[in-house]
């Protein structure tokens, strides 16, 4: 951990809770819609939403562009029409895989409503057990990006909030936060927060779809990076975009850098993404489980809590 004089954290975190007070009171936010978290067994974040009236469950997933239904899903809800765009593909851990589109009329989050959502049709974009979805499908950031996100994870929920029209992102608990711009890649319309290894800083997407921190095996190459002499712990693969797999391993590596926080020793999973990705580090659920985080799309950045004990 960093090290900062006691008299120098606590004037920080009384300028901090001072602004945060008065932005509570002149700028409040508002509630879309409060959800208790389950999660698959590889820890990713589920919801419920309604879709066409009927209850789903979603998986949440600030990683994937596009949001995605089961043929299952689909079926449910009458077989409504759906159109395949040839050459149109998503990108990922494991390679691409080719989208089936369509647009639905009526998907509701609490007190949100959306109009002419778009969603992939496939199976093989969530997680399966024996060649079955475990879920119904996920939400990708086409449609959350029409909210300020909270996750708690630490306390099993995800708030939604109408985009704020505050000037600077608050956070909707307690506490301090750390506050990174957000940048917009232009080509993927992604936004990435700067993330620290070893000392250099790289491109990082906040990606609740992801179990574990990934960093790219051909980013840290280019950086001149080598993890630590100690043997991998973990070599094996994961399965990304249309059920294909890559090859993972988990090395250490001498300091990490997320927001305000340093992390000595820390392990990462390291992977070969798929050439002409866009990002260098996935930032990971196993942060977000101990961390509060609030996504202000409103305002282009994201608050970064310290780490906080986990609720069982």
């Amino acid at each position: 951990m960093r090290k900062i004089s006691k008299i120098a954290i606590l004037i920080l975190g009384m300028i901090w809770n001072a602004a945060l007070a008065q932005a509570s009171v002149t700028c409040p936010l508002a509630l879309a819609g409060d959800f208790p978290v389950s999660t698959t067994p590889g820890r990713i974040p589920v919801i419920n939403i309604e879709i066409g009236g009927k209850n789903f469950r979603m998986m949440v997933d600030t990683g994937a562009a596009v949001s995605t239904l089961t043929t299952s899903t689909w079926e449910a809800l009458g077989n409504p029409p759906y159109q395949r765009i040839d050459g149109d593909y998503v990108i990922g851990v494991g390679g691409s895989a080719q989208l089936n589109t369509a647009i639905l009329e009526d998907v509701e989050a609490a007190h949100f409503k959306s109009r002419d959502q778009v969603f992939i049709v496939a199976d093989d974009e969530v997680p399966q057990s024996k060649g079955k979805p475990l879920v119904d499908g996920l939400l990708g950031y086409d449609f959350l990006n029409n909210f300020d996100i909270g996750f708690d994870l630490p306390d099993h929920r995800i708030s939604l909030y109408f985009l704020s029209t505050c000037d600077t992102a608050q956070a909707p608990w307690p506490g301090d936060y750390d506050v990174e711009a957000l940048n917009l890649n232009s080509q993927t319309r992604e936004y990435w927060l700067p993330y620290g290894i070893d000392n250099q800083t790289f491109n990082a997407i906040i990606d609740s779809g992801s179990s574990s921190t990934t960093v790219a095996q051909s980013s840290l190459a280019r950086a001149g990076i080598t993890p630590e002499a100690a043997p991998a712990k973990l070599t094996g693969e994961v399965i990304g975009a249309g059920l294909r797999t890559a090859i993972v391993h988990r090395e250490m590596f001498d300091s990490v850098t997320a927001g305000a926080e340093i992390f000595s020793n820390a392990w990462l999973t390291v992977s070969n993404m798929p050439t002409g990705h866009m990002f260098d580090v996935l930032l990971g659920e196993d942060y977000l489980a101990t961390h509060r985080v609030f996504i202000s799309n409103a305002t282009a950045s994201v608050l970064l809590g310290l780490t906080v004990p986990v609720q069982q």
